[in-house]
Order: structure tokens, then C-alpha cells, then sequence
């Protein structure tokens, strides 16, 4: 194990700084609950001295997990991770990329006898001696975890199917319009208790402008959704945002978005996979991002075609399938508004040999 590494100095994950692929055991996994959205692990980790529950999984590594691949006792390497520091003071890192490098069963226990850090007071050690003691120091050789007398390879790399990541990441911060520097946080660390932020994310989505009127007057607006490696979340624009951004903002291209009203995402407008969403404001502020290959464009969470009837109704789901057939265009008047609109149903199938309808409206 990397031993002390999530604390000694100068080279320390929670101070973010630069650490090399750090090797850990985690000792517990817990599921926050998040409403409708997927589901948040925080991950309790040990360096074999210290125990720290500040780790968070990128929701793409939620499979880990829920196949128990990612368990208690199991021993990883980070490949890569954010940190993030809270309104309070307090710092999350969330892994966006690990190895499991041997399993809860091949490790038998805790590795040493470690103790929970308390952040300010430096690295505790331990006297008492170890509860599972490991007969060597395991090390991280040649891909290989080495200790308990012989060599065990290290487990396939799990590759988080939503995404593709280069090598390549954003900056850490950047120059607001103003001349000060703003540091960029992830998407999934954004919460309604903060209020400056700056996200560099890719706008995967861009609607129309759309205008309403009701009693309490009338007005404009268009929505878009945007995605970084740590998930997506939706922003809108309303009246002269939306005039000031729509010309602005170009689908597929990555953005700096800094500041704007976060508040809980009102799920029947939105499928995107987040419990807030973003308002812009007179202060918000979009600047181009020239370097961001990195950068997903587009997240999935595919189920099988046979598992949809298992779905609750109204789920948002993401399939993918072969279209076996499909049927002209047809046109069909809406009796709430008596509006024409079109619609087309596409037959798709997967490797579960199962079918289903796919309804297509509108300009889709």
C-alpha cells in the first residue's frame, strides 16, 4: 500500500496536490441517496495507517460496485481523482478512474491496523498491533501486486462504458471576464450552498427558444445540457440571458460556465441524471475552452431491451439496438391544443433477442 501517502506532505491528495497513481484498500462503501438520480458511493479508504471516508466514486464507476467488483477489503490504484473543497472547509475526492488490483477475497482483511485521520492534526500512526497483519508490505510492481509470499496479477482495468478519457485535462482554473482566477470544480460536486463556482463542461445538448405567457406575463427561454467526467447537469436561460447566451453557446463545443443559481432539478422537464440544475443570471458568465479532448460527449447508462419490462413506468432509460424495421410517418392531432404534430415508430433489437417500439414526435 502507499502507506501514509493520503496525508504526508508535500505530497498529499487531500491537498491536491500531484500524486502518482496511489495504491489503497477500501474498507467500506456506503450508497447516498440522491433522489432520482443514480446512486453516490462514498468509499471508506485506507493507506494502512489511516483511514479517511472523504472519497466519492464519478457515478460512470457506479458498476464497480453495484457488481461487486469495487468491496470491502479489496485493494485499488487510483489512476485519477479530483479534489474538491466545500463551502465548510472540507475536501471530497472523487475517483474518476481505478483499478482493482486484487479482490476482497484475495486480501483476507485489513491490511495493517489503521486509524481514522483527522484532518489538522497531521498523520496518526497506530502503536496497537495489526488486526490483520499481512505477512509483507504489498507493493505495486510491473502491473503486478506482490506480498503474502507470491505474486498476484492485477485485475482487468475497468473501463467505464459512458466514457472514453484522453490523457489530456482541463486547468485548474481560469481568468474570469473580471482578471481573478477561478478555480474549476467538478459537475458532481455542485450543490445549492455554493455560490461561486466555475465548471468546464461540453454542452451536449442545446434546444430552442422557446416563448411562454400566462397570467404572471410572458417571456422566453432555451435550456442545455452539459457534461464533464464527473457527470451532466441541465442549465437555462431565461428572457435576456437568453438572448445575451443563445447566440453564444454552440452545440458540442466545451465552455468555462461560472456562477448562476443552483436549485433541485425539477424532473418533469429534464432526464438529465442530476439533482440540481443551473439558472443563468446577470453575473453568469460562458468562455470558450479551447483545450478539452478530454472531455466526454455524452454519457450512457444502456440496459438491455429485456430487462425494460422490469423498468418502473416513466423510467428514463438508455438502450442501444439494431432498428429491425420501422413505419412511414404519420400525423396525428394532439386534442389538448388540436395541434398536428408527427410521429414515426422504430423497432429496435438487442443481443437479448428482444424487441421494442421506439415512437419518435416531431422534428425527431
Amino acid at each position: 500500500l502507499s502507506e501514509g501517502l493520503l496525508f504526508s506532505s508535500p505530497q498529499a491528495i487531500m491537498q491536491g496536490e500531484s500524486v502518482s497513481k496511489p495504491v489503497l484498500q477500501v474498507i467500506n462503501t456506503r450508497a447516498i441517496a440522491t433522489g432520482n438520480g443514480p446512486p453516490r458511493y462514498r468509499v471508506l479508504m485506507s493507506d494502512g495507517v489511516n483511514t479517511l471516508s472523504s472519497f466519492m466514486l464519478a457515478t460512470q464507476l457506479n458498476p464497480l460496485v453495484e457488481e461487486e467488483r469495487l468491496s470491502a477489503q479489496c485493494i485499488c490504484q487510483i489512476n485519477r481523482f479530483i479534489v474538491n473543497s466545500l463551502k465548510d472547509g472540507r475536501r471530497v475526492v472523487i475517483l474518476m478512474d481505478l483499478n482493482v488490483l486484487k479482490t476482497a477475497d484475495q486480501v483476507g482483511g485489513n491490511i495493517g491496523n489503521p486509524v481514522p485521520y483527522n484532518e489538522g492534526q497531521g498523520q496518526q500512526r497506530s502503536s496497537a498491533p495489526a488486526a490483520n497483519p499481512a505477512p509483507s508490505k504489498p507493493q505495486q510492481q510491473n502491473g503486478n501486486l506482490s506480498g503474502a509470499g507470491k505474486s498476484v496479477a492485477a485485475a482487468p482495468k475497468y473501463h467505464a462504458p459512458s466514457n472514453q478519457f484522453g490523457k489530456a485535462s482541463a486547468p485548474s482554473s481560469v481568468k474570469t471576464p473580471g482578471g481573478s482566477q477561478a478555480k474549476v470544480v467538478p459537475i458532481a460536486s455542485l450543490n445549492p450552498y455554493q455560490s461561486k463556482w466555475t465548471i468546464c463542461a461540453r454542452v451536449t445538448q442545446k434546444g430552442q427558444i422557446r416563448t411562454w405567457s400566462n397570467s404572471r406575463g410572458e417571456g422566453k427561454l432555451f435550456s442545455i445540457e452539459l457534461v464533464d467526467e464527473s457527470g451532466e447537469i441541465r442549465a437555462t436561460a431565461f428572457n435576456d440571458q437568453a438572448d445575451k447566451f443563445f447566440p453564444l453557446i454552440e452545440l458540442n463545443k466545451v465552455y468555462y460556465f461560472t456562477k448562476g443559481n443552483l436549485k433541485t432539478a425539477n424532473k418533469q422537464y429534464t432526464a438529465v441524471k442530476n439533482d440540481y440544475e443551473i439558472t443563468f443570471t446577470n453575473e453568469t458568465t460562458v468562455v470558450p475552452c479551447d483545450d478539452a479532448q478530454h472531455l466526454p460527449s455524452v454519457q450512457f447508462e444502456f440496459v438491455s431491451i429485456s430487462e425494460l419490462e422490469n423498468k418502473p413506468k416513466d423510467s428514463i432509460v438508455d438502450v442501444i439496438g439494431i432498428c429491425k424495421s420501422y413505419e412511414d410517418v404519420t400525423k396525428i392531432t394532439v386534442k389538448a391544443n388540436n395541434r398536428e404534430v408527427s410521429k414515426r415508430n422504430v423497432h429496435l433489437m438487442d443481443t437479448s433477442g428482444k424487441l421494442v417500439t421506439a415512437t419518435l414526435w416531431g422534428n425527431e
